[in-house]
């Protein structure tokens, strides 16, 4: 009877000793469900930070390139405008060489 009452209670002190250590790895398991659980929503605020910074920076390199282009276009419609001035210039001074050939062949038409 004594055997019998011990292998009883050594086999439930087995059973018993195995229960807690299933219940210890349980409660690891939420643990460390708990803590990946905390580590992924770190990564999504990280996340939602970064695409908002990227935003930032995309709507600041549009902006920069939208104010390069119009000052690229003011340049260019500048010099396009000294331009025209420039060749109205040399149309006049043209001009005024052509009188200044019609005047000199008629001098010398007249004094020839």
């Amino acid at each position: 009877m004594i055997e019998t009452f011990a292998d009883a209670y050594l086999q439930i002190g087995a059973v018993g000793f195995c229960l807690c250590l299933f219940g210890f790895m349980i409660l690891n398991l939420i643990k460390s469900q708990k803590e990946q659980s905390d580590q992924i929503e770190e990564i999504r605020q990280d996340i939602a930070k970064i695409q908002t910074v990227a935003s930032n920076h995309q709507g600041i390199s549009i902006k920069l390139i939208d104010k390069i282009n119009d000052f690229k276009d003011d340049l260019f419609g500048k010099i396009d405008r000294k331009a025209d001035v420039h060749n109205e210039s040399l149309g006049d001074v043209e001009k005024t060489l052509n009188r200044m050939d019609g005047m000199m062949t008629r001098m010398n038409g007249k004094n020839g």
